[in-house]
C-alpha cells in the first residue's frame, strides 16, 4: 500500500509540474501544440530544464521520483501473492508502455531543445511565483528520486504492516 501511495504522490508532483509548463506556454503562445514549445529551452531555460526533469521522470528515468514510484509499484504487483506469477504479465506491459511513453515525452523535448522557435515568438513571460512553484515542483522530483526514504520511510511509518 505504501508503495501504491508513494507512486500517485510522485505522480502528482510530475503531472502538476509539467501540466504547470504547458499552462505557462498555453498562456504565452495561445496554444498548446508541439509548435508551441519550439525554442522552449532559449525563450525559457528554467521551464524548460523543468519540463525535462518532469518528462523524464514520467517515463521512469533514474535518479527521479518517476522511476522509484514506478519501481515501488511494480515490485509490489510481482510480489502481491509470494510464488505467483499472475500479475508478471501486467508489469511486463507497463514496462513496455513505459517505452512506447519515452518516445512521445522525448519527441516534446526535440521540440523544446532542438526545433527552432518561429519566428516573432519571444521570451516566454511568467511570474517569479510561477517560476518557483514549477522549480519547487521539479527539485520535490528531483529529491524524492535521489531519495525516495524522504517520503516512503513516513509512508510505512503512518501504514505499519502495509
Amino acid at each position: 500500500m505504501a508503495s501504491v501511495i508513494f507512486y500517485v504522490c510522485t505522480y502528482a508532483l510530475t503531472t502538476l509540474g509539467a501540466f504547470g509548463v504547458v499552462a505557462v506556454v498555453e498562456r504565452d503562445t495561445g496554444g498548446e501544440k508541439f509548435a508551441s514549445f519550439a525554442g522552449l529551452g532559449r525563450r525559457a531555460p528554467l521551464l524548460s530544464f523543468c519540463m525535462l526533469v518532469f518528462l523524464l521522470s514520467l517515463a521512469g528515468i533514474p535518479p527521479l521520483a518517476g522511476f522509484f514510484g514506478k519501481f515501488y509499484l511494480f515490485a509490489a504487483a510481482v510480489n502481491a501473492k509470494p510464488g505467483n506469477t499472475g500479475l508478471l504479465w501486467l508489469v511486463a506491459l507497463a514496462i513496455a508502455m513505459s517505452a512506447v511513453s519515452l518516445y512521445y515525452y522525448l519527441q516534446v523535448l526535440k521540440q523544446i531543445y532542438v526545433r527552432e522557435a518561429p519566428a516573432g515568438m519571444e521570451t516566454v513571460q511568467s511570474t517569479k511565483m510561477t517560476r518557483a512553484a514549477i522549480g519547487l515542483l521539479a527539485f520535490g522530483v528531483v529529491a524524492l528520486g535521489c531519495a525516495p526514504n524522504l517520503l516512503l520511510d513516513r509512508l510505512l511509518r503512518v501504514l505499519p504492516g502495509l
